[in-house]
């Protein structure tokens, strides 16, 4: 009876065994993006998955396919493929907006001859809406010379407060050839400093110089500033100039530069 005992004890852990045994079937490698075998879908520069479709250009339907296999097409229809150049939807959710914005005011600031700090007004500036915003919707903010973002922490009290995950880097290059986000090199602002560095433009370590004997600030060729924004999209800044034209102020503030947004995807094109 004992011997029987233990061979019941023996099945049972045997059959426990093979019940947590792992699922080796192996996962297809031929699946698109979709999911289906042998399907035309593809990924997109921003992550999104595209879909064959056919297009009804009389009717303006469409029909989203799974495979391409077969399709029979009416006379007024056209079988789109997902990266044709006919499928305005390949690469739509990557660049959201490009555009330059003229002279932005952020000169209504005043410094510190004791010890040279700023103070004054910050412009807050959200990519999405291609504005200056008052609210807490802001990406980058300018004072003068100074940069900040709406992520980490502010460095001093006279800074509007951060309420997102802004973060930012600069990047050596062009803005046609930064076409990649650096994750792992954005930065956030602290309590110490700016993500930017705010340097006068004296060090060369942050976005401008400033010539001491014509007293200009200029931006530095090949400096790309690379912003993760407010909510979570991407965007790249190319500073053009620190004043307006005819110049009012020797003392600079206002800010022409070239933006690209993009979506969430870190291609920046």
């Amino acid at each position: 009876m004992k011997q029987i005992f233990n061979i019941l004890i023996i099945m049972t852990l045997i059959a426990g065994l093979n019940s947590c045994k792992k699922d080796d079937t192996p996962v297809p490698s031929n699946l698109d993006c979709n999911q289906i075998a042998n399907g035309p879908a593809m990924l997109d520069s921003c992550g999104v998955c595209q879909q064959a479709y056919i297009y009804d250009y009389v009717s303006h339907a469409f029909e989203m396919l799974d495979d391409t296999n077969n399709v029979q097409l009416d006379p007024t229809e056209m079988l789109i493929m997902p990266d044709s150049p006919s499928n305005p939807y390949w690469n739509n959710s990557c660049v959201l907006t490009i555009g330059t914005f003229t002279e932005l005011d952020a000169s209504n600031y005043t410094v510190d001859p004791n010890n040279g700090t700023l103070s004054g007004n910050f412009v807050k500036f959200n990519f999405s809406s291609e504005s200056v915003v008052n609210g807490d919707n802001w990406d980058v903010a300018f004072r003068g010379t100074t940069i900040i973002i709406n992520g980490g922490e502010s460095s001093n009290i006279d800074q509007p407060n951060r309420t997102a995950n802004a973060a930012v880097y600069i990047a050596d290059g062009t803005m046609e050839s930064i076409t990649e986000v650096d994750v792992a090199s954005l930065l956030q602002d602290d309590s110490t400093s700016p993500a930017i560095p705010d340097d006068f433009g004296f060090t060369g370590t942050g976005w401008c110089t400033y010539n001491q004997i014509t007293h200009i600030i200029s931006p530095i060729a090949g400096k790309i500033l690379v912003f993760r924004t407010h909510d979570n999209k991407y965007a790249k800044m190319e500073i053009l100039n620190f004043y307006d034209t005819p110049m009012t102020s020797p003392y600079g503030g206002f800010f022409t530069f070239n933006y690209v947004l993009t979506g969430g995807a870190t291609t920046l094109f």
